[in-house]
């Protein structure tokens, strides 16, 4: 039986979700588990973690990977995760195989390993051959996405060779760069793409996710400006800005926000001299999910920038705001950021900033923050007493699924008058964002190279 084989490797196996988790430590004990795994009715989600070492198995060194690629072939996996060898190509079957992977929908590889070698080991970054990778997205012709884990240098060198057969979107992890399907006028670019400029300046109008931070270099956002002027496909961007910079970085930043019909943007900025023009340049109408992370002291401007544009909009379908600042509010502050909060479209709202007990109270008052599905407070500090005058508050909430009194001491009891009306109460503070959320059915780790 499946379970007897996963139970004698010390494995796992939770059959009511199909899960299943096991370490391997030669190439025999992986075509035992794929045997057996050939017969199981119903794995929904697997994880191996491979340890054998290359030198171990010298008789089969052609061979060494091909464990991995007989369990990619199982019908019933769609979804693969892989660390993938350096030397996969020449360690394996693959060159020669004439069978296709049918059944996998989306992969997710790592190619990291030379540069973990340099930052940990001080080693230079080896050359890698990227055939195997190549090699395994040809063999996969119904694939609908795959995810990359490598360097930006080396990825450019990948994409390059690959863009002219993309028919699905690709995603860059590293830098929260996702690119959809090439038009026909970059898909016969002849370009080898050198730096990230050179991606955003061939590529930029079918990017779809993108993330900026203070790495970034000016001529790369020089050219997705450039390219996003005449037509973007951008819906999520990332912008982390901890220091000052170049007016023409600032106004390239804002006419990419301008020019693209963003769903999520989340911003954390320290410098005040670029936050106004690009919360100015923001498309509301089109607008789901706002997350913003303010340096001290730009709490007034950034809430009166986002009023104002809401104001003139033609219309306003945000749902999600998430606002996490040093700042403590000030009534004129209080008054805009209720003003803002007061948007009829909203259903989530996560507050991280200090706030006083009549602070919190006029905020549900004035912005009617009982209407909404979720609601996260910055209670630090409040007592169970305060807690319960803050629950008051929200009595007349029927909307109301989950509510986040952040840093707070919340008793069962509190717990349990919540719960009766349905409403989840906790003191964990939500996550600031959910860049990392495929569903892995595979999970494959090879720790030897």
């Amino acid at each position: 039986a499946f379970r007897d084989t996963v139970e004698s490797l010390e494995g796992e196996l939770d059959e009511n979700f199909g899960r299943v988790s096991v370490d391997l430590y030669s190439r025999t004990q992986a075509g035992q588990f794929y045997s057996a795994l050939e017969k199981a009715k119903s794995v929904n989600e697997l994880e191996l973690s491979l340890y054998w070492e290359p030198t171990s198995d010298i008789l089969n060194r052609n061979r060494l990977y091909d464990p991995i690629l007989d369990i990619m072939r199982h019908p019933s996996i769609h979804s693969f995760f892989d660390l993938t060898p350096m030397d996969l190509y020449n360690r394996s079957s693959l060159k020669s195989r004439n069978d296709n992977f049918f059944n996998l929908r989306r992969m997710e590889i790592i190619m990291c390993y030379d540069v973990w070698m340099k930052d940990v080991l001080k080693q230079e970054v080896q050359s890698v051959d990227n055939r195997g990778l190549k090699r395994l997205i040809a063999m996969a012709p119904n694939l609908k996405g795959l995810t990359l884990h490598d360097s930006e240098e080396r990825f450019n060198a990948l994409y390059s060779d690959i863009a002219q057969y993309q028919t699905y979107p690709i995603d860059l992890e590293n830098l929260s760069l996702r690119i959809l399907p090439p038009t026909s006028e970059s898909r016969q670019s002849k370009v080898v793409l050198q730096d990230l400029a050179d991606l955003y300046r061939v590529h930029g109008r079918q990017i779809e996710t993108c993330m900026f931070d203070d790495k970034v270099d000016d001529s790369a956002v020089e050219a997705l400006a450039e390219a996003t002027r005449n037509g973007s496909r951008l819906k999520e961007l990332t912008l982390s800005i901890s220091k000052k910079f170049s007016n023409k970085r600032a106004k390239d930043l804002a006419s990419i926000v301008a020019h693209s019909e963003l769903r999520k943007f989340m911003v954390v900025v320290r410098a005040a001299d670029v936050l106004v023009p690009i919360l100015e340049s923001i498309q509301w109408k089109h607008l789901r999910q706002l997350e913003i992370s303010l340096g001290q002291g730009f709490l007034a401007a950034a809430m009166k920038t986002m009023v104002d544009g809401m104001k003139i909009s033609e219309r306003v379908e945000l749902e999600d705001f998430t606002l996490h600042t040093r700042d403590a509010m000030s009534s004129g502050d209080e008054e805009l950021l209720a003003s803002f909060l007061a948007l009829s479209s909203l259903k989530q709202v996560h507050l991280r900033l200090a706030m006083t007990l009549g602070q919190a109270r006029s905020l549900i008052e004035m912005a009617d923050l009982s209407r909404l599905q979720r609601l996260t407070l910055s209670t630090e500090g409040f007592d169970s007493a305060k807690l319960q005058i803050v629950l008051d508050a929200l009595q007349n909430a029927t909307e109301l699924q989950t509510l986040c009194l952040s840093e707070a001491k919340i008793t069962e009891k509190q717990i349990e008058q919540m719960s009766a009306r349905d409403v989840t109460l906790t003191a964990k503070t939500p996550p600031y964002s959910t860049y990392w959320g495929m569903n892995k059915l595979i999970k494959v780790i090879d720790t030897s190279i």
